[in-house]
């Protein structure tokens, strides 16, 4: 895992994050700088300011007494998270269907195609990524830039959401009937079914990461 390429700051940053995000690193877990400057073969200084840089992003915190440590998530954080993601992809997926564009949907027909296998296969992981690009397929696809940029913003707190969200049991197949959903409304062009579908799909997300909360898990 050692680092060598030209800034170290950057790749550390990126490393770090992948690590915490990707859920390697798990919430309240305690973030040694020296143990981690030795994994990547670096110094000490990079690590720092890359941990420094993510307290700011509200990946880790810097506790008293303890040093970092990744930043658990809250009840509220995600049911804020939630409820601004649940307006912004209602808000993109009427405009995808308004707009109508054949290229996107055919790279949505393409991206549920995958995620059909996937299911059967049960590649938790690999959904994870179909499912971000799903849902990057619908807002790029509804021709609004700024509501592509707020999602993006967005992008890695949403990621670290679906990863807790599928691993969770028996939430696979039932995510992907909710995609499903999603769909079958947008081929058929009828906006409200999408935006009732999205609703659903969001609010089952939360009570499932909601129920994992209450239950240490």
């Amino acid at each position: 895992m050692v680092i060598q390429r030209r800034s170290l700051k950057v790749e550390v940053l990126e490393r770090l994050k992948e690590l915490v995000i990707g859920g390697t690193y798990l919430p309240g877990k305690k973030l040694v700088i020296e143990e981690i400057a030795r994994e990547f073969g670096v110094s000490i200084t990079p690590v720092r300011e890359a941990l420094h840089h993510l307290a700011a992003q509200g990946f880790v915190e810097l506790q008293p007494h303890r040093g970092f440590v990744v930043k658990e998530l809250g009840k509220k954080e995600i049911e804020d998270l939630m409820e601004l993601r649940l307006c912004l992809e209602k808000l993109g997926a009427r405009l995808f269907i308004q707009r109508n564009d054949k290229g996107c949907m055919e790279e949505l027909e393409g991206c549920v195609r995958g995620m059909r296998r996937l299911v059967e296969s049960g590649s938790v992981d690999d959904m994870v990524v179909a499912n971000s690009k799903f849902h990057r397929i619908i807002i790029e696809g509804s021709g609004n830039k700024e509501l592509s940029n707020v999602i993006s913003l967005l992008g890695e707190k949403l990621h670290r959401v679906r990863i807790l969200s599928l691993h969770a049991p028996n939430r696979l197949k039932e995510s992907f009937k909710e995609h499903m959903a999603i769909f079958d409304a947008i081929v058929s062009k009828d906006i409200a079914a999408a935006e009732l579908a999205v609703e659903e799909h969001i609010r089952n997300i939360t009570k499932t990461i909601m129920g994992r909360i209450e239950q240490g898990d």
